[in-house]
């Protein structure tokens, strides 16, 4: 049986891209995209790209962002992911996940919503952990805030939608890491190389590249290591 063929025995398998804003994200899953169906033997109709759902958010966000805005955000990227999956497509890359939805979420409760209660935390994080047990992702490529960013004075790029404020930026991805620290028992795989396992099986890898070419090149290493495995 062919590689092509054998394909359809596997089930879904769902890529997730993760962090904070203004890290290249969403230039890796338009990336991964084009990859697979121009060198990855599949077509359009196998395969769905989910697109960041915080631009159509009707509330406000960025560093004004509230619990309706992130619950918003939250529904409608389940509803995303559930759609595509009764498509019965081989393939989804989401750009975001539902665990960095969380870390606004604590964002806003720490600054810009202190009406957010502990008890709404409590049941945003079992949605958040409910769909990570029912609708998994595969891989999550976690992308973090690059060093240069970090250690110098360079400007975030100006997308238009996304806030330049630097130290929101590394907030975020600040929460983000201690979310996967606090509740999801990651387990080292690879240290060297930063690859870990988390709850139910969640293959994550950290990109932590501020080089996109580079910082593809390693997602392509791991994608590849599927491929070869007749995995995706």
């Amino acid at each position: 049986m062919s590689n092509k063929n054998s394909r359809y025995l596997c089930s879904l398998f769902k890529i997730g891209f993760m962090g904070s804003h203004c890290v290249g994200k969403t230039k890796y899953v338009k990336m991964l995209y084009k990859w697979f169906i121009e060198k990855g033997n599949y077509n359009e109709d196998e395969i769905a790209y989910i697109y960041e759902i915080v631009r159509d958010c009707p509330f406000e966000v960025n560093e004004r962002t509230s619990l309706k805005a992130q619950k918003w955000i939250l529904e409608k990227q389940m509803e995303r992911e559930k759609y595509f999956f009764e498509l019965n497509k081989r393939i989804i890359i989401t750009d975001r996940t539902v665990v960095d939805n969380f870390a606004y979420l604590l964002y806003a409760k720490r600054v810009s919503a202190k009406d957010i209660t502990v008890k709404d935390v409590g049941l945003y994080a079992r949605e958040v952990d409910f769909w990570l047990k029912v609708h998994s992702y595969n891989i999550i490529f976690y992308i973090r805030v690059p060093n240069r960013l970090e250690e110098n004075d360079e400007e975030i790029e100006d997308d238009g939608f996304r806030s330049l404020n630097k130290s929101f930026q590394l907030e975020i991805d600040k929460i983000i890491e201690t979310i996967l620290i606090d509740r999801f028992n990651l387990s080292v795989i690879n240290n060297e190389v930063k690859e870990y396992r988390m709850m139910n099986n969640i293959y994550m890898i950290y990109v932590d590249y501020g080089n996109i070419e580079l910082g593809f090149k390693k997602i392509l290493e791991v994608i590849m290591k599927y491929k070869e495995d007749d995995i995706i």
